[in-house]
């Protein structure tokens, strides 16, 4: 019995680990996709994604090559679902892709730095998957365009919680040129659990190398808020940039708790649904008392039965203020606010 206990669980964990270790080996194909090749790109469209891939679809390019991308039309239903392609930055639209117009081509180079989205623009089914295409524009290796880049971060120096602040973050080359077209991530630092920096946005770089974002603080104290910027492949480490910023007013709860019974806000609901409530417990509490009456009576206890049904009625009397009040600790006022 002992080694058949044994042999049992030994089982269990192999059927786990066989179902499990597949999962994990092919997990990341089919959420994430990325393509650097010569010639045409040829990508499938359906409302699976990007060659189906619902997550991140990255092509990397060299900086002043020629990019040809041929999207195909693999919807597998009869039932025709247009797209239509759009390279921002780029301002690149391509033709509709549906039944009728299977393959569409478009052609571009590459003389921007930085990462491009492109997705599909139709209320297509599947929309949502197809919002994750990215291009990557980065230098050649040793041609000298350029190997660094320096991150800038603007933050005010105070902020009030509730308020909206202004986040601006530029980037510049070696030689203190603006660069456009580069996404720049913020993040504040937050103490909700464990300490860690939480991604507050994104935006890409204009043409003058700005990327400008709106953050509403909620906690009181110091922050530290930090940008940083996404690449590609052929640059130097460029430093992510910091600031502090000291937050004053009032700390905001992630949650508001509400007490007692949530009624309509139309008055003659609220006070139908009030005497249907009390209607129904006094009904309750007074056949109670009436047994209790009725016992009393047969046993000869009855001035103490009386004391206990006055002491009930106010205790509960009480309550049932503090219930149907959305603020028991200092509100005993029955109409809504």
């Amino acid at each position: 019995m002992f080694y058949r206990r044994y042999a049992i669980i030994f089982f269990i964990l192999i059927l786990v680990f066989l179902l499990i270790i597949p999962g994990m080996a092919f997990a990341d194909d089919s959420d994430s996709g990325t393509q650097q090749e010569e010639g045409p790109i040829r990508i499938e469209v359906n409302e699976n994604g990007f060659n189906n891939t619902s997550g991140e679809f990255l092509i990397e390019a060299e900086f002043g090559q020629e990019i040809e991308i041929v999207f195909i039309y693999a919807e597998n239903t009869s039932k025709d679902n247009p797209h239509l392609i759009y390279i921002s930055e780029y301002n690149i639209l391509s033709d509709t892709l549906n039944q009728d117009n299977p393959e569409v081509t478009v052609k571009f180079i590459a003389n921007k730095f930085g990462v491009f989205y492109f997705n599909c623009i139709l209320n297509c089914a599947g929309h949502h998957n197809l919002q994750g295409g990215k291009i990557s524009v980065f230098p050649t290796a040793g041609d000298g365009i350029m190997t660094n880049a320096i991150l800038v971060l603007d933050t005010p120096d105070q902020a009030e919680t509730g308020q909206p602040m202004t986040l601006t973050a530029q980037m510049k080359d070696e030689f203190n040129e603006p660069i456009a077209g580069f996404l720049i991530k913020f993040f504040a630092e937050t103490d909700f659990f464990v300490k860690g920096l939480m991604e507050i946005g994104e935006e890409v770089t204009d043409e003058q190398g700005f990327a400008t974002i709106d953050y509403i603080p909620d906690q009181a104290g110091t922050i530290r808020i930090v940008a940083r910027n996404e690449v590609g492949n052929g640059f130097g480490s460029v430093e992510g940039a910091e600031r502090k910023v000291e937050i004053t007013g009032n700390i905001k709860s992630f949650y508001q708790t509400l007490t007692g019974i949530q009624f309509p806000n139309g008055l003659l609901i609220w006070m139908v649904s009030l005497v249907a409530i009390l209607l129904t417990a006094w009904s309750i509490f007074f056949y109670v008392l009436y047994q209790v009456r009725g016992i009393s009576r047969s046993t000869g206890t009855k001035g103490i039965s009386l004391i206990l049904m006055i002491i009930v009625v106010v205790v509960f009397t009480g309550l049932l203020l503090i219930l149907i009040t959305q603020e028991p600790q200092n509100n005993y006022n029955l109409f809504p606010s």
